[in-house]
């Protein structure tokens, strides 16, 4: 008989790479079945699949990030301020649990005001901004800007208490104020310190990339227009030919319209004309009908009746008769299913033992057809055994990896498993010659005898 594990092992063939990889390929089709069984039967269309979505995320990203670059340079224009500054400390207000538009407006809102009090027109203001000791101007009288105003307007508000933050934020930063009090009573430090991590991540947006957005959304908007241009040169000729003859179409229009009507008329009048004596002569074979279905069901109630009372009586009977032999027979099924109980306990237990000898039969097996190999036998457990007849004195098996101990060979190992542990016996065994390797391979077969007889394996 051809045995293909002597095979392998004479010609000295590695199929490791190729029993990993099937193993890994049945792996892969256990946990997601239809994606591998998909991509096997249609790899081109699977292929094409993959290409689109990631098409279609490259696209998405980059609308998103180009319009949010283009909407974010717009926003910092008309709020005064810089776009990194709104975007990276848009970022920090978020966090707080305001947003980067609210940020926006009261930074619009802030500029409003420092220019008014400034130039005297909002006195309440100017006196706000004095109390909280915010400077307007730098030292050589020029107007300092809104961003470094906010900064110091940050370090006043975290001195002050929450009723005297409301009220200064209300006054000085509009109505989104109040969403910034959170942001604001951090103080200057923490948030230049969190908006220039957000910087260095990548997560604002620069002004080149601000110009870069806003170049795309003129371009997006031309190309808006020309594909509106695109849709009226197609659409403008129809328009004009309906035009040109918007008094015949009417007529059709009318014509259509008039015939429509008539046929519907005309079809309504068949129905009737057909179903009218239809329903008529329905009515009257039911009126004549009726008092012969009612005859019937007299005569026929009191047999239903006289039947359903028989079909009762006999269930009775039949119950009176089988009763008392059940009765007799539940004692005699209850003492037998005791008796039976133990016996089936012990053919349970009986076959259980048989699995496990079975089991240990296979890895016996299993390890004989390694060494087998390692000597160039061939065979299984009889070729490899033939000859061995004496007992090793001892052996043992530590579990868990290290040192195996089978008798007069050692081998280590990195873990107890039967596998493993008849490779490296294998080894061993083809790196001895003559009478050595015999000798080795008798005592392992030993070795193998009392791990089974044991329950080691």
């Amino acid at each position: 008989m051809f045995d293909a594990g002597s095979a392998i092992g004479k010609l000295g063939l590695d199929i490791s790479g190729y029993t990993k990889g099937m193993l890994t390929a049945q792996g892969l089709a256990s946990v997601f079945p239809s994606v591998v069984t998909n991509f096997l039967a249609n790899p081109l269309i699977a292929l094409a699949g993959i290409l689109k979505q990631v098409g279609e995320a490259f696209t998405s990203t980059f609308l998103g990030f180009a319009r949010a670059a283009d909407n974010m340079g717009e926003m910092a224009d008309a709020a005064g301020v810089s776009v990194q500054f709104l975007t990276s400390v848009g970022a920090v207000a978020k966090d707080a649990g305001a947003s980067v538009e609210g940020l926006a407006n009261a930074m619009s809102f802030l500029g409003k005001n420092q220019l008014e009090a400034l130039s005297g027109k909002d006195k309440d203001s100017a006196a706000m901004f004095a109390q909280l000791g915010v400077a307007l101007t730098d030292v050589s009288g020029i107007m300092r800007s809104t961003e470094d105003v906010f900064f110091d307007l940050a370090d006043a508000f975290k001195r002050l208490e929450p009723q005297e933050r409301i009220a200064a934020s209300m006054q000085l930063l509009g109505h989104s104020g109040r969403g910034m009090i959170n942001t604001l009573s951090q103080g200057s430090g923490p948030i230049k310190a969190f908006a220039a991590d957000i910087v260095k991540l990548g997560g604002a947006v620069s002004e080149s990339e601000a110009a870069l957005g806003d170049k795309f959304g003129k371009m997006e908007t031309l190309i808006k227009a020309a594909m509106d241009g695109i849709k009226k040169a197609l659409v403008l000729p129809a328009l004009q030919l309906l035009g040109d003859n918007a008094d015949e179409v009417k007529k059709k229009i009318m014509d259509f319209s008039e015939a429509a009507q008539e046929w519907i008329g005309k079809a309504m009048e068949f129905i009737k004309g057909h179903v009218g004596p239809a329903f008529e002569k329905m009515k009257q074979i039911w009126a004549e009908m009726a008092p012969v279905a009612k005859m019937l069901w007299t005569d026929a109630e009191p047999l239903m009746s006289a039947a359903v009372d028989a079909v009762v009586s006999i269930g009775k009977l039949l119950t009176s008769m089988i009763k008392p032999t059940l009765d007799a027979i539940g004692p005699i099924l209850t003492q037998l299913g005791s008796l039976l109980g133990p016996i089936l306990t012990q053919v349970a237990r009986l076959s259980d033992w048989l699995a496990k000898v079975v089991e240990q039969a296979v890895e016996l097996e299993r390890h004989t057809r390694i060494i087998g190999a390692a000597l160039g036998t061939g065979g299984g457990f009889g070729a490899v055994a033939g000859g061995a007849g004496r007992a090793v004195g001892g052996s043992n098996s530590q579990g868990g990896g290290g040192q195996i101990n089978t008798g007069p060979i050692n081998v280590t190992v990195q873990r107890a498993d039967v596998e493993e542990i008849a490779e490296a016996m294998a080894k061993k065994i083809n790196e001895a010659t003559g009478a050595e390797k015999t000798r080795l391979a008798n005592d392992y077969i030993d070795w193998l005898h009392n791990q089974v007889r044991g329950g080691g394996l």
